[in-house]
């Protein structure tokens, strides 16, 4: 039963999340300097992300995120896009943590060629 009601749950989110594993860039300021650090999403949507990094973020931190997003259909190309938002959430994860983020705004940069 109590299952039942999680399942229930997730059903009710504004946006569907698609689990899919894209390379990502994360960038954020650390204590006064530019950090990047790459890392790999767990599940995204046209609203935020959730990802996996071994780097401490904090909660309300803003971000900005560069992904490529795979094209649809056959499409061999990728849309390279860059997202900023703030850490909403961060769970310890092993060796890392796991990092929500919600999107303020995104915008496509360009279209890339399939990786070889």
């Amino acid at each position: 039963m109590e299952m039942e009601r999680h399942t229930q749950y997730l059903e009710k989110r504004a946006r569907r999340r698609y689990t899919v594993g894209l390379s990502i860039i994360v960038r954020w300021n650390d204590g006064g300097h530019l950090a990047e650090a790459r890392a790999s999403t767990e599940n995204v949507n046209s609203r935020g992300v959730y990802f996996k990094i071994s780097l401490r973020l904090v909660e309300r931190c803003p971000v900005e995120i560069v992904m490529a997003l795979p094209g649809s259909g056959n499409s061999a190309n990728f849309s390279k896009v860059r997202c900023r938002g703030n850490v909403v959430r961060i769970e310890p994860d092993g060796k890392g943590v796991c990092v929500a983020v919600v999107f303020d705004n995104y915008e496509f940069l360009r279209r890339l060629p399939a990786p070889a």
